[in-house]
């Protein structure tokens, strides 16, 4: 249950007349909205104080920056035919850094993973399969292929490909049991 919120006002049982309440009798009339009158002498003008908005004060001006001028650099055209000079560096290639012990690892449970679908299809050849347990075959397939096309390239992609594969190898046993 929430906390109780705030108490609201009291209303008063008898509410006065809505129209505005008299001045106070021992209040004098508020000052009139312009200026100095006869009846308002303590105008910011009729006391001697200054009605206009005060001065800014001054800007400093900051002398200009001087620069030295410069000269471009004297570009001199070589004389003999171009060689290259720096010997031709491989092209650079976007991929994962991994050492020669990881790459390894990798291919060896990627081909682990290729040999439980590879024994998940066999397991399924000759039986009549229902729809769904056949495109669960093609994946399998599917997967495993791609995870052998890979494993040279990303070994890491290949592992992943060859996961899925299993997966699918691993659901198709389970529903044939």
């Amino acid at each position: 249950m929430p906390p109780p919120g705030p108490t609201p006002a009291r209303i008063p049982d008898q509410v006065a007349s809505l129209a505005p309440a008299p001045p106070p009798k021992n209040l004098s009339a508020p000052p009139a909205i312009g200026g100095a009158t006869e009846a308002n002498p303590a105008a910011p003008s009729a006391v001697g104080l200054p009605t206009a908005k005060p001065p800014r004060p001054a800007r400093r001006e900051t002398p200009p920056v001087k620069r030295a001028a410069t000269r471009a650099p004297a570009v001199v055209a070589p004389s003999g035919p171009l060689e290259a000079t720096a010997p031709e560096l491989p092209p650079y290639r976007l991929g994962e850094l991994r050492t020669a012990d990881e790459k390894e690892r990798l291919r060896r449970e990627t081909g682990g993973r290729i040999g439980q679908c590879a024994t998940a299809l066999s397991a399924v050849e000759g039986r009549v399969l229902t729809a769904v347990q056949a495109e669960r075959v093609n994946r399998v397939r599917t997967f495993a292929q791609q995870a052998r096309e890979t494993m040279d390239k990303d070994p890491g992609e290949a592992r992943s490909f060859a996961a899925k594969g299993r997966t699918f190898a691993e659901a198709l046993l389970a529903e044939l049991k």
